[in-house]
């Protein structure tokens, strides 16, 4: 029996069941592992109405020196969730996997806990584990969701920054354990997703503004600078390039287009000497006040919230839509 407080007047019983059996007509998984812990009535009560409507029916059952048993948790998530809840959480589990912290947000969500209670706690274990976990090159798929549940900003950025850059198609987020119940809000990860497409367009204004601009041009040779450019394109293998960008990494796109390289017939105007460049805003207005350093603007297309909230942000500021963020994001 673990005690989670010595003077405890509740024994409560966690049975966790192996998730990785499949188990066919409603059966029930074999046992992984159980655990006792002694613990206070009301402050566990006090912490969660389901698991407060839970007790209060085993005892009216006259079951008031029994042990009350939980079914289908994770022993390690409850031993937390149980340390917190009766402020002795500390250092504990600090080394435990990433699919036990995806546990700790199953119980949040079908006990009703307060995610923000381990909100400090996930960022020891963020600190003292992401290292290795970043070896996966896939990581970000299971970050997201921990990072953005425990409010874990730097964490956060990285994944979802990972994501847009090193994921093929659709960005979308894996579960490592079976309760799917427990995921990010679908504007989130449409978000993300939208921060990866606004890349895209980028990407290809750079590329077709400048044939834009060479048909526009009086230059004889337009023509010829025209084909050798789309030439050289395709020999940095990202030409067609809405044929690339379906199956190929934005970091691949990026490196390859870093090798393009042409140089148009002598006597005509280069258009595109400084074509490459990015913007010259000042790099230290558009993070102002954000909770992570990224030097660019990136309100506009990762905002992680409902648009008609950042419109009504604006409309208080008096700002257009169209205006740079520069106030603060709690939110990035």
């Amino acid at each position: 029996m673990i005690e989670i407080n010595p003077n405890g007047d509740l024994i409560i019983k966690v049975i966790e069941f192996d998730d990785t059996v499949i188990v066919t007509d409603g059966g029930l998984r074999p046992i992984l592992c159980e655990e006792e812990f002694l613990v206070n009535r009301e402050t566990v009560r006090k912490h969660s109405s389901p698991l407060a409507s839970l007790i209060d029916h085993h005892l009216a059952q006259g079951k008031q020196n029994s042990i009350f048993t939980l079914k289908g948790d994770s022993v390690v998530a409850m031993d937390l969730w149980f340390r917190s809840m009766h402020d002795n959480l500390g250092n504990t589990h600090r080394n435990i996997a990433l699919s036990e912290v995806w546990y700790l947000g199953a119980a949040s969500h079908k006990y009703e806990l307060d995610a923000k209670a381990l909100n400090e706690w996930f960022a020891g274990w963020y600190q003292e584990n992401i290292s290795k976990i970043r070896r996966q090159k896939t990581y970000f798929r299971e970050m997201l969701f921990p990072c953005w549940l425990f409010s874990h900003a730097s964490g956060f950025f990285a994944a979802s920054k990972t994501a847009v850059y090193h994921s093929r198609g659709y960005i979308g987020e894996h579960s490592p354990i079976q309760y799917h119940r427990s995921h990010l809000p679908s504007e989130v990860i449409q978000q993300v997703n939208a921060a990866k497409g606004r890349l895209r367009t980028i990407l290809h204004a750079a590329i077709f503004n400048m044939i834009e601009k060479l048909l526009d041009s009086s230059c004889d040779l337009k023509e010829e600078i025209l084909f050798g450019y789309v030439k050289a394109l395709r020999a940095t293998e990202v030409w067609p390039f809405d044929v690339v960008w379906g199956h190929m990494e934005v970091n691949s796109i990026l490196n390859r287009l870093a090798e393009f390289e042409y140089r148009p017939p002598a006597k005509t105007i280069d258009h595109g000497s400084d074509y490459w460049k990015h913007n010259n805003f000042d790099e230290a207005t558009w993070d102002r006040g954000c909770r992570v350093s990224h030097g660019e603007p990136t309100r506009y297309f990762s905002f992680m919230g409902r648009r008609d909230e950042r419109a009504n942000f604006f409309r208080a500021k008096k700002m257009p839509l169209g205006a740079p963020a520069v106030a603060k994001d709690d939110d990035e």
